[in-house]
């Protein structure tokens, strides 16, 4: 809360979240918003988005703490944060992460352990997260008020051969769905390659017993106790992945798995709209996410040097069935 503090030093407000966030208007929160946007660290650097929503997150986090309403859901202070988020962008203070492919994931597998309960778990995750194309939000804590997976939202399918014939996903809450009316449903069915959701969620849940409402995911914690799956693990577990691929650390992140997902659709020759259902997106925003694979675009030059559409000839014939305007009547003075 130190830029908090700073902020209400400088505007001089009272310290007390309770007074100035909780009973204020939304000036106040908007113009915070303002200050961390003109805010510098001690180098003289601007902060970026990532440090700005977490600062924001805090303030948020706190309400839900204390049983308050959270003050940066209100509808104008929403819209200041969309507004900042692009001056950010364009000032190229928010960094795009890169997708995972399946091809790291296949790397990953080698790397892991999955002979111990947390590696089976973040690997279990890894996947739904991948091939779900889901946000962090979705399947694991991120704040006081958990709204991930829970048990009670995963059914399976009849065994065969050991392997259940399918997994059923419920989302109770996605970003895109702000009044949790619907969620998301999706069915995933098994592979049959070496990444498989379905064999990996059969894998830490088959002797499940706990009840519906429990977090899906569960690690232990240092002390061998049951910790409830959060942001800041699947994080650690993907930059220290990373790591281990000799890719840099810096360039991936939680929302890699979705990015990597709808590359992964994209490469697989699904349409725009498909990917846009299968991620539950609501704009066409997806595109920035997307990457062409070399599977898909080798064949480009080709197929345009040997194509037979002739342009010319559609011009020729729109300039020739092209008419004058008529000209517009002048009125009678």
């Amino acid at each position: 809360m130190l830029m908090w503090a700073r902020f209400c030093i400088l505007f001089g407000l009272t310290s007390s979240l309770l007074a100035v966030v909780g009973l204020y208007s939304d000036a106040v929160l908007i113009t915070y918003v303002s200050f961390l946007l003109h805010a510098r660290k001690t180098k003289g650097d601007p902060y970026a988005w990532g440090t700005i929503s977490e600062y924001l997150t805090a303030i948020r986090d706190w309400h839900i703490k204390h049983g308050l309403p959270n003050p940066t859901g209100r509808p104008l202070v929403r819209r200041a944060l969309q507004t900042a988020k692009k001056f950010c962008r364009r000032l190229g203070r928010v960094e795009r992460k890169w997708p995972i492919s399946a091809s790291v994931l296949r790397l990953w597998k080698t790397t892991l352990d999955l002979s111990r309960w947390n590696a089976r778990v973040f690997y279990a995750a890894a996947l739904l997260a991948f091939f779900g194309l889901h946000r962090v939000s979705e399947f694991a804590g991120t704040s006081y008020t958990y709204k991930g997976l829970r048990r009670g939202n995963i059914k399976f399918g009849q065994c065969v051969n050991g392997v259940p014939a399918w997994v059923t996903v419920k989302l109770e809450y996605t970003k895109t769905d702000t009044l949790w009316r619907y969620g998301g449903t999706a069915k995933y069915f098994p592979s049959g390659t070496s990444l498989c959701v379905v064999k990996a969620l059969w894998a830490i849940l088959e002797h499940d017993t706990r009840p519906a409402h429990a977090p899906l995911f569960v690690i232990k914690g240092p002390g061998g106790n049951a910790v409830n799956l959060h942001r800041r693990h699947v994080s650690k577990f993907v930059k220290e992945m990373a790591k281990l691929a000799g890719l840099p650390i810096s360039k991936f992140d939680t929302h890699s798995f979705r990015a990597g997902g709808a590359c992964a659709l994209w490469a697989a020759n699904y349409s725009c709209a498909d990917i846009q259902v299968f991620g539950r997106w609501r704009s066409d925003c997806f595109r920035i996410y997307l990457c062409q694979a070399e599977d898909r675009i080798k064949d480009v030059t080709r197929k345009m040097a040997t194509a037979n559409a002739d342009g010319i000839f559609y011009a020729q014939i729109h300039d020739e069935l092209r008419v004058e305007p008529i000209p517009p009547r002048s009125l009678v003075a």
